[in-house]
């Protein structure tokens, strides 16, 4: 089922793909095999699938529930929103307000993107399965229930999938609440943000009540954006559970996606090496920390793709060991660096890559 290139006017009663008015419920059900898609509907604010709003006069209570089957996703790559309080039409008509109940449930996948504007009073119950935060052309999802009153995001189970990107996905709300019952982690999608090796800020949670109990289901590993392959680790909250971060540490050439037939193994196969890193870390480290001689760090991530549609199973992973000796006297310090990095690729054919590192490095602290 597919709601895509649909042009509709918000003023007028009709939302993007969807207007549901006074006391609507609305119903998205998936099985697998049968997914629902929203893409490339629009409204006079523009990206637009679902429209919340309310003709009458009087207050409207309005609900949409996700039923997304195992094995089926619902992907709403156009993002929702919801009518203003106290709106009026030209001719001066008073619109009642509206409330807006939104439930996930089914052990599928609900994707989202885009500015959800929900200025209504809103609350947000996923209940199970996964809900995705993507990148779009708008930049980053933001799940914004700005109402003064209502406005509650709730992740009573499931998981929260955060694909990175240059900035982080958003949510805010007066209540969020992450219980202990659900997971957050990283995941790949079709497209978004080419990501350079370093660390990143995958989601910020703006709430006056926050409660975050949720588990990190993995904080490491390989995963696939566009073309690209990206190793990532380091995944983990702030101390007050509103940013969610990780390192990027490198990324290599999808070989399904980048057009390396699937039947063959990778002519060329990139690992990322931790070497460069490290080596320009310990140099930074140098006039902060004021301490020299021996030190050594590590990396490693791994990944694995099951066959399905055509794709080949696979099994990769990528590692590498840093250590070297300094020395740091007065306003000048000097170093060398020895690393080794490696990666095997398991699947149709097996490749392996090695390499050795070396360095000199040093530095001067200029006056002023």
């Amino acid at each position: 089922h597919a709601f895509s290139a649909n042009e509709g006017d918000a003023s007028s009663g009709r939302g993007g793909a969807v207007f549901l008015d006074s006391n609507a419920s609305f119903t998205l059900q998936s099985s697998a095999g049968r997914d629902i898609i929203f893409s490339g509907n629009m409204d006079t604010n523009g990206s637009n699938s679902i429209y919340f709003g309310n003709t009458s006069t009087v207050s409207a209570s309005q609900s949409l529930v996700l039923d997304v089957s195992a094995g089926s996703q619902v992907l709403m790559l156009d993002a929702m929103a919801s009518q203003e309080d106290g709106l009026s039409g030209k001719s001066g008509t008073s619109y009642g307000n509206t409330s807006v109940t939104v439930d996930k449930n089914g052990d599928g996948l609900w994707v989202l993107g885009g500015h959800n504007d929900m200025r209504s009073a809103s609350v947000w119950n996923i209940n199970q399965g996964g809900l995705q935060l993507v990148n779009g052309e708008n930049g980053p999802a933001h799940i914004d229930l700005s109402h003064t009153g209502t406005a509650e995001f709730n992740m009573t189970g499931g998981k929260l999938s955060l694909t990175p990107g240059l900035t982080p996905h958003k949510v805010t709300a007066n209540d969020i609440v992450l219980s202990s019952s659900s997971t957050v982690g990283l995941a790949g999608f079709s497209y978004g943000d080419m990501l350079e090796s370093g660390n990143y800020e995958i989601l910020k949670l703006d709430a006056a009540n926050l409660t975050n109990d949720s588990r990190i289901e993995q904080d490491s590993g390989v995963l696939t954006i566009g073309a690209y392959d990206y190793g990532y680790s380091d995944t983990l909250w702030s101390a007050d559970g509103t940013t969610l971060s990780t390192r990027i540490r490198g990324r290599s050439l999808n070989m399904d996606r980048g057009g390396v037939p699937a039947v063959v193994a990778p002519t060329v196969l990139t690992f990322y090496s931790p070497f460069t890193t490290a080596v320009e870390e310990r140099t930074a480290e140098r006039f902060i920390q004021g301490n020299s001689g021996w030190w050594m760090t590590s990396a490693a991530a791994s990944g694995s793709q099951e066959e399905a549609a055509g794709r080949p199973a696979y099994d990769v992973y990528q590692g590498g060991l840093v250590a070297g000796l300094d020395q740091l006297e007065g306003d000048f310090f000097g170093g060398m660096a020895y690393g080794y990095s490696g990666g095997r690729y398991s699947g149709s054919a097996d490749s392996d890559v090695d390499s050795l590192s070396t360095s000199a490095y040093g530095g001067v602290r200029l006056s002023g």
